[in-house]
């Protein structure tokens, strides 16, 4: 099935209304929008929609530095690092196990998801969504030819494009950027179909710290661990597995802006939530 008669099946226009194909073009069969398509590569922007701040700031500052994003290299690079991994072998696996449709929620230009690239069935598909045009681009110059990945340019902070009880899988790596991150767990929620996987690795900061007071004050949700469970679990997801794949201190990276001092520690955390029938 090609990717544009997939999405087709699983994605409702904004307004509600159902998508239909008219010579390889997608349009709404309520209001008449036409989604702007090409080759794997479908967007859900129009001219007049303003960006989300945390994908277009990442956008700038490749755009600023003249950074080229190699993704092949970091699909090969992550998938060398998570090889090593207990938790996260186990991770990837339950993802691909998981069924034929598996969506990435926006994890940018990372690259964690080289594992499951390389593993992908023939007859499953993988659609890697981001707001940033730069990134998407990046992706779909390192898998030319690939027939089985499929590309959203989407805002996380709207709700999710999919209809109900219609995803398979839904993974991402580090989604705090996300301005309404509960909106986006609850919206995976109602996309998912029963038994489907939501499956994120997350870092988590030990309370005490700076760093895990500053976010609790600001009420982000992956302030606090057990807070974080309690919510998914809350809204019918039951949590399947979860584990540690690192313990850090201080940044993973100098360019990250937490945590706020060189002696917070923080866990790297696999979890693997199912959507209870």
């Amino acid at each position: 099935m090609k990717i544009i008669e997939q999405y087709k099946t699983i994605s409702n226009c904004s307004c509600g209304g159902e998508l239909e194909l008219i010579n390889d073009n997608i349009s709404c069969t309520k209001c008449q929008n036409e989604l702007k398509y090409s080759d794997s590569y479908i967007c859900l922007f129009s001219n007049d929609d303003v960006r989300p701040y945390w994908s277009m700031h990442m956008q700038t500052e490749f755009e600023k530095h003249g950074i080229v994003l190699e993704m092949s290299k970091k699909y090969d690079a992550f998938d060398t690092y998570y090889s090593k991994k207990e938790i996260a072998v186990d991770f990837f696996n339950r993802v691909l196990e998981s069924g034929k449709i598996i969506v990435d929620l926006a994890s940018g230009p990372s690259g964690y998801f080289g594992t499951v690239l390389k593993l992908l069935k023939n007859d499953q598909m993988f659609f890697i969504t981001d707001g940033s045009p730069v990134i998407l681009n990046a992706h779909m110059d390192a898998n030319k030819g690939q027939r089985n990945i499929g590309y959203i340019d989407l805002d996380l902070d709207k709700p999710l494009p999919f209809k109900n009880d219609s995803i398979d899988c839904f993974m991402g790596n580090y989604l705090g950027n996300v301005m309404n991150y509960r909106q986006l767990i609850t919206e995976a929620h109602r996309s998912l179909k029963p038994g489907g996987r939501f499956s994120v690795i997350e870092i988590f900061y030990d309370k005490d710290c700076e760093t895990a007071t500053e976010l609790r004050n600001s009420g982000k949700l992956y302030a606090d661990l057990e807070v974080y469970i309690e919510f998914c679990e809350g809204i019918g997801f039951k949590l399947d597995r979860k584990g540690t794949i690192e313990h850090i201190v201080g940044k993973l990276d100098p360019s990250d802006s937490l945590p706020r001092n060189d002696t917070d520690q923080s866990k790297i955390i696999a979890f693997d939530f199912i959507k209870s029938n």
